[in-house]
C-alpha cells in the first residue's frame, strides 16, 4: 500500500514538471518572434529619427530642416 502512494506522488510530481516544461518552452516560442518583431520596428524607427537629425541629409537651407522635422514628427505622432 505504501509503496502504491509513493509511485502515485512520484507520478504527479514528473507529471507536473512535464506540464510546467511544456508551457515554459510554449511560451519561449510565442515570445521569442514578438521581441524580435519589436526590436526591428524600435531599429528602424531609431535610424529613421537619425535620417532627419543629421544635418546635410535633407536639401535646402537649415531652417528647412526643422520643419522638416516637426512635420515628420507631427506626421508620426498624430
Amino acid at each position: 500500500m505504501e509503496l502504491d502512494s509513493k509511485i502515485l506522488a512520484y507520478r504527479f510530481v514528473a507529471y507536473s514538471a512535464l506540464s510546467f516544461s511544456a508551457v515554459a518552452v510554449l511560451s519561449v516560442c510565442i515570445t521569442l518572434p514578438m521581441v524580435h518583431n519589436y526590436m526591428s520596428q524600435a531599429k528602424k524607427n531609431i535610424n529613421r529619427d537619425v535620417f532627419y537629425c543629421k544635418p546635410g541629409r535633407l536639401p535646402g537651407p537649415p531652417d528647412r530642416y526643422n520643419f522638416l522635422l516637426t512635420v515628420a514628427l507631427n506626421k508620426r505622432y498624430s
